[in-house]
């Protein structure tokens, strides 16, 4: 299983040092009943937390993992997913600890079989949209050493979890038709261009009239962000008769509904196609293009767009604002 992150006092304390200790090992949970992800939280402390617990002596940790998320929110696990492996290196109190990381999807769901600390401590289980457990957890302030640890070890898996969930771009194969997500940003025509040269495809379907926070399209040479693309691509080698478009959509799900729309007036046979768009942008556009394309097989081509990519997105505030606000967009338009 791979290493998400490595914590160290370094990390919650600035200073330096580790600890020996033997380490205690741990099995976690992002746990999902349809769109609803469980969390604890523990009214004592006011702490959110992803549920799991210790492994057992000569216990194997799938074994704890199942134990624990029976235990904790009452439900037997399905589909079991590796995510990743959490480390702590607790110096000032020489304790180490190492979380082993899954997502879980539930198969049945029962009764939580709490303990005595857990009840003293009146935690409670809790199920909760993605962008409202990000949310919860997050704004968690810690106020002891050990809580400290605690908000990092499960903001660090969170963070790989919306990594994979969000960023979903792959290499292209040869497809029918590609895809461009409405948008003022040239890298999106340009990447669209280079496929199709490639022969990837042999029509481009653009769409879009400009966003519905603005009165006109952000750059004052061109009407639509359609006029836009299409003179990019005529630019990088696109031939005229290999576009495709609609001029009047102001949203994602718009560019989605109204692209099928060119598809079906012009009667285009499409069985697989590229989608373009920015790659914190990709599941969002993905499923939004399957919901009216529920016949196409997609394949989305990135580009990393306004500085944030797969890499770098948690590290600074905007980036983590403009992932935060796919999710929810998410959640809000495709019933997910």
């Amino acid at each position: 299983m791979k290493l998400i992150a490595e914590i160290t006092d370094k990390e919650i304390l600035g200073t330096d040092g580790l600890s020996s200790a033997v380490p205690r090992y741990t099995a976690r949970a992002i746990v999902k009943n349809g769109d609803l992800y469980a969390v604890m939280y523990a009214e004592k402390f006011n702490l959110y937390s992803l549920p799991g617990g210790g492994v057992d002596e000569c216990e194997d940790i799938i074994t704890a993992l199942k134990r624990e998320i029976l235990e904790e929110t009452g439900c037997t696990c399905g589909k079991i997913t590796d995510l990743g492996i959490v480390k702590e290196n607790r110096a000032r109190a020489d304790y180490t600890q190492c979380s082993y990381y899954y997502v879980v999807e539930v198969d049945s769901i029962g009764k939580p079989q709490l303990t005595e600390a857990e009840k003293n401590n009146k935690t409670e289980l809790q199920w909760h949209t993605l962008s409202d457990v990000i949310t919860l957890i997050n704004a968690f302030i810690p106020i002891t050493y050990q809580q400290q640890y605690l908000k990092a070890r499960d903001v660090a898996a969170l963070n790989d979890y919306i990594t994979n969930y969000i960023f979903v771009g792959s290499a292209p194969s040869k497809s029918d038709a590609i895809f461009v997500v409405g948008g003022s940003l040239p890298e999106a025509a340009e990447l669209a261009a280079k496929l199709y040269v490639k022969k990837h495809a042999d029509k481009i379907i653009i769409g879009g009239k400009f966003s519905v926070k603005r009165d006109c399209f952000s750059l004052p040479k061109y009407e639509t962000e359609y006029d836009f693309y299409k003179d990019i691509l005529l630019k990088n080698g696109v031939n005229e008769i290999d576009i495709y478009g609609e001029k009047g959509s102001g949203y994602t799900k718009q560019n989605a509904e109204f692209a099928k729309r060119v598809v079906d007036e012009k009667d285009l046979s499409i069985s697989k196609a590229l989608i373009v768009c920015k790659s914190f942008h990709a599941k969002r556009c993905l499923l939004l293009y399957q919901m009216y394309f529920p016949n196409v097989d997609f394949i989305v081509v990135t580009f990393d767009g306004l500085d944030i990519s797969k890499e770098n997105w948690y590290q600074t505030e905007y980036g983590r604002e403009r992932v935060m606000e796919e999710i929810k967009k998410i959640e809000e338009q495709t019933d997910l």
